[in-house]
């Protein structure tokens, strides 16, 4: 074999971090809406680099993103996610992706504490990704909404790699276990 060349290990996540640094800062603060730029391009565009810009895990810290979009964007935002996840899902080897997209979309409603979406979401998302059902359910917790964080947990206890940590986890945050979908 030879030798690698233009190869660049981040071992420590110091190019990831300024790269999430400064795309992230930089995109929040972008005046778009006095641009003429119109929504659905600019959070399609966002969107679209979250879910494949794998490098800087930018799909695991866009709260900020998220908090900013107005209400009024909310359901467009939601709409693209869903849209690019279809188009994703349309071919088998983009599960990845696709993956990122739902992760994505539990992530908004988190933000937005769009309770009545976090049933739905959990049961899509499954077992397959603790840390986007846990976020939905400590969302729920931490809102005062007891019932819904167990209800959370409950509808994503299906088969999956991380059914046991997600069991786990709704013991610690609700001090209960799911009894099954």
């Amino acid at each position: 074999m030879g030798e690698r060349v233009g190869y660049l290990h981040d071992r420590e996540g110091v190019l990831a971090a300024l790269y999430r640094k400064a795309v992230l800062a930089e995109y929040f603060e972008v005046a778009w809406a006095g641009s003429g730029l119109a929504p659905e391009t600019y959070y399609r565009d966002f969107l679209n680099l979250a879910i494949w810009e794998d490098y800087g895990h930018m799909h695991e810290e866009l709260g900020p993103f998220f908090r900013v979009i107005p209400p009024e964007h909310v359901a467009r935002a939601d709409a693209i996610l869903r849209s690019l996840r279809r188009e994703l899902l349309d071919h088998e080897e983009l599960d990845y992706p696709a993956e990122a997209a739902l992760t994505l979309l539990g992530a908004l409603h988190a933000e937005k504490e769009d309770f009545d979406r976090f049933v739905d979401l959990a049961r899509e998302m499954g077992s397959r990704h603790w840390h986007r059902v846990e976020l939905l359910g400590r969302t729920a917790w931490r809102a005062g909404e007891s019932d819904l964080a167990r209800e959370v947990f409950r509808a994503a206890d299906q088969p999956g790699d991380d059914r046991d940590y997600l069991r786990k986890a709704c013991g610690q945050i609700t001090g209960s276990y799911p009894q099954g979908p």
